[in-house]
Parts: C-alpha cells; structure tokens; sequence
C-alpha cells in the first residue's frame, strides 16, 4: 500500500495579472520544491477557488533534494470529436501549485488464491503452478510404487487430467499429500477425458510398452492415447463416432478400462463399447452395442463391469473376438445417474451418482448400499458447502484408504479427500485459476475476492495472516440463471 504524504503548496504569484492577457503567449512559470527523499510525486494547479486547472505531474518519480516543474499558464483543455485536443490559457489571476508526494506503488507476494500448487506459479522443474486453465480437473488415477512409470518417481502418486490446457498442465502428478510433483503437456493442449492403467496380472511392463491410457472424445471423434512408462507419448487409436459426442457442459461419460494389453472404451452417445487392441495393425477388434452405457471397469477376475444410468452390470466378455458370454445385474434401484466406477481392495465399488444428488455410492461386492460419500444436493448457487459434491467424476483410492475425488466443474475447480472408513471430507483443493488468471478484490472488504469463470462465479474469504482462502459462496451459475448475493441484500438464498 502506498502512504501519499502532502507537497508544500506553493501560491504562484499575480503572474497573470501582471500584464498577461489570454491573448498574450505562453509562459514557462517555475514550480519549485524540495524532496527528503526520493518519491512519487502528483502536482496540480488549482485557482483561488480550489477548482483544478491542470493536472501538472502523476505519479512521476523524483530524486531527493530541490526540484523544478514548469507550467506554461495553460489549462487540462477538452477532448474534441475528432479526437484532438484545445487547451486554453487561464484568466488572469492566482493559483496554487499543490501535491502529494508517496513512495510509489510496490508490488508484493502476499498468498495465491485458487492457485494451490507449491508454489502457485510455473517452475523450470515443472512442479509449480496447479493443472489447466481452460477447464477442470477431469480425471483421476491411482499408481502404486511398484507400478512406477515417469510421473511416479517411483513412489506412490495421483495423476489427475484436465481436458484442454492452453497454459497449466493438462496433467500433473500428486503424492499423497496432495503436494504437486511434476506436470506434463506432452500431448499439447489435449488432456484426458477418462484414464485408466492395466488391471491385468498379464500386462505389459516395458518402458517403451504403454502404460497409461488416456481418453479423449470431440465432435465424431473419441481418441485413445497413451504414455509409456519411460515417458513416450504416443497415440494409439482415433474412432470416428456416428452420433456427435454431447457435452452436457462438459460432461460425456465415457470411460477406459485395460486388462492385459486389451482396451475398452463406452462411447455413450453411440451406445457402444469399443475393443482395441494396441498391439495388433487393426486395432479396433470390434463394438459391442449397449444402450446408455457409461462407466467401465475390470474386476480382478477380468469381467467387465459397467454402469447405465440405474444399474451395475457385470459381463464376460471374449476380449480377442469382442463378444459378450454373459451379463449379470449387480446394482439395481439404488443409482439415478451413475457415471464412473472404482473398486477398493475388498471389492467395493464406488459410483459417481448424479441427477439430484451428486455423491458417491458405495456398494458391497454383493450389491447391496453400504454408504453414501457427500451431502445430496449438487451444484450450489449460494453459501458454498464443501461436502456437497459438483459433478462428482474422477475417482481413485490410495494406499492410505483416501477417496480422492474429481469434480468435472468449474464453480469451483476442487479436487477433495475422503476417508473411506466413515465417509468424512478429509481436505478440499481449489483451483487452478482461469485463463488470464483473474479475480476481483472487494473494494469495501479485503477479506472477499470474487472469482468470476464461463458465465458464473464464486467468492472466496481471505485469511491474510494465515495466508489462505475457503470457497465462501457460489454468486452465479449458469444452470441455473440465478444470482447470489453473498450478503443476502438482494437476488437468491441459498437452498
């Protein structure tokens, strides 16, 4: 912040009533005054009733000791239509020469909001700075040590893809902390949609063999690509669908999933399960037709299991023919919307549900509800509740039994923790920023900043002796075409 400290005014003498006309010419009239220091210095000139005549110095900065402006008795002038300007000599009489001197405007790192990575901004090591601008975090998979490819460095970590990254990282790498490893753009702009690693005791383990599979549909295409463990990116398969993938605001439900070198892929706006083979020349073995097929899934025991919007199905598939031998329903009656799914170590599964809840379902190997992840309701317009989940998508469990989750949204950007043991919230992270970074600091309250993203946005508390911010409010979103007042003066409450 800057302290503007008073210029000793100086009274410049009936110059103009000294023989000076408004016919007369210009006159160089000297301003003079003395620094202790060096500062910023603002001068105007103002007439014997206080009204200013021209603006003479901003913010111009001087060195310590005796200084000399000039004024040449002419007034600020008015801005014509052409765009010139007519400036006029003042009337006869006095006027003061007045200012304010400062030590400047200094720019300093006080604490990022919505930027969590350490620290929040690009470093040559690529660990700063936190995913993609453009869009939201997407997806979510776990990778143990011992299954350790360039992103792990060879501990445990998180690997989380956006879609589209024109700055940030369409990937990064978390350890179990949530701290930021490494970020990778090696695949341009373009992230992952869905992702997935082999789940097969017969996968291929070489460095050069893939090893993370990455999904990405658009427009009639879905594109599967691939790292390899030694860090190759490479493409594997593009498909050119009938129907037009459907964003739904960014939302498709396709999913990936590999078992020994084979992949899957849905393709819910064509009704499809593609099987491809990486290996092979034609690597699409065949489609498999299932309506308002979504999230997929291999069990230990190779069989596929898929989610529709209301069910878990479990089928045996001939991956080298890709043919179907048997379907089973596993979930019945107790999803609205499902969307991916994920297994624990005892055979859990855990499903992202949507429509009018957003949670997380967590059934037993039998099928049967054991507990729900997330307080129903969805996305929010009004006073923000971390434990309610915005298009709960990518989804992964650690070593330590932490359910890391992947909002597909914007308002706000979060990735979040939960115990699987009780299903409490165990930490929510914001960001990263919007494209050009943004937000708006509350001119009647420093501990506000209002972050407005596509057509909605949210408000965040400051803390400035700590150093951090908590998502306070959503104000707009725009499904629902409602505003927010974060102090109830006027526009919606929240539910």
């Amino acid at each position: 912040m800057s302290i503007q400290r008073p210029l000793l005014t100086a009274l410049i003498g009936c110059f103009l009533a000294g023989g000076l006309s408004a016919a007369s010419e210009s006159v160089n009239i000297p301003i003079s005054f003395e620094l202790e220091r060096p500062a910023t210095v603002t001068v105007v000139i103002e007439d014997a009733a206080g009204k200013r005549v021209r603006n003479l110095a901003a913010a111009v900065r001087l060195p310590p000791g005796k200084n000399l402006l000039s004024w040449d008795g002419y007034d600020d002038g008015e801005r014509q239509k052409d765009g010139s300007t007519i400036r006029h000599l003042v009337a006869p009489g006095q006027y003061r020469a007045r200012g304010v001197t400062s030590d400047g405007l200094k720019l300093i790192y006080e604490f990022p909001i919505n930027s969590p990575g350490n620290p929040p901004w690009f470093t040559k090591e690529r660990n700063g700075a936190w995913l993609a601008d453009h869009t939201s975090g997407q997806a979510v998979v776990m990778v143990p040590a011992a299954d350790q490819g360039f992103l792990g460095r060879g501990q445990s970590r998180l690997i989380v893809s956006a879609i589209t990254a024109e700055c940030g990282d369409a990937f990064m790498a978390l350890d179990l902390d949530g701290k930021k490893i490494i970020g990778n753009n090696d695949f341009g702009w373009t992230g992952a949609y869905a992702m997935t690693l082999d789940a097969g005791p017969q996968k291929k383990t070489g460095d050069e063999d893939p090893w993370l599979y990455c999904l990405i549909p658009q427009d009639n295409t879905t594109t599967l690509n691939a790292f390899s463990r030694g860090g190759k990116a490479f493409n594997i398969h593009k498909q050119t669908t009938k129907n037009k993938v459907t964003w739904n605001g960014g939302h498709t439900g396709d999913s990936v999933a590999a078992w020994n070198g084979i992949v899957v892929v849905s393709v819910p706006h064509d009704g499809e399960l593609l099987v491809i083979d990486p290996a092979a020349k034609d690597r699409l073995v065949g489609k498999i037709g299932i309506p308002d097929i979504r999230g997929v899934l291999f069990d230990d025991q190779g069989r596929l299991l898929i989610s529709t919007a209301t069910q878990i199905k479990r089928l045996t598939l001939d991956l080298k023919l890709a043919k179907v031998s048997r379907e089973e329903v596993v979930v019945s009656g107790d999803l609205e919307d499902a969307q991916q799914i994920i297994r624990d170590k005892t055979g859990n599964l855990y499903v992202g549900d949507w429509g009018k809840q957003h949670v997380i379902k967590v059934f037993s190997p039998a099928g049967k509800l054991v507990r729900t992840i997330g307080k129903p309701g969805g996305p929010q317009i009004g006073a923000f509740s971390p434990e309610r989940l915005h298009y709960p998508k990518g989804m992964a469990i650690d070593e330590r039994g932490q359910l890391w989750v992947v909002d597909a949204d914007h308002l706000p950007k979060r990735i979040s923790t939960w115990s699987t043991a009780d299903g409490s919230l165990t930490r929510t992270i914001i960001g990263g920023p919007k494209y050009g970074g943004g937000g708006v600091l509350d001119p009647a309250d420093r501990t506000r900043v209002y972050y407005g993203i596509f057509n909605g946005g949210y408000s965040l508390k400051l803390d400035w002796t700590a150093g951090t911010s908590v998502v306070e409010s959503v104000y707009a979103r725009p499904e629902t075409h409602a505003i927010y007042n974060p102090d109830n003066v006027a526009g919606v409450t929240a539910e």
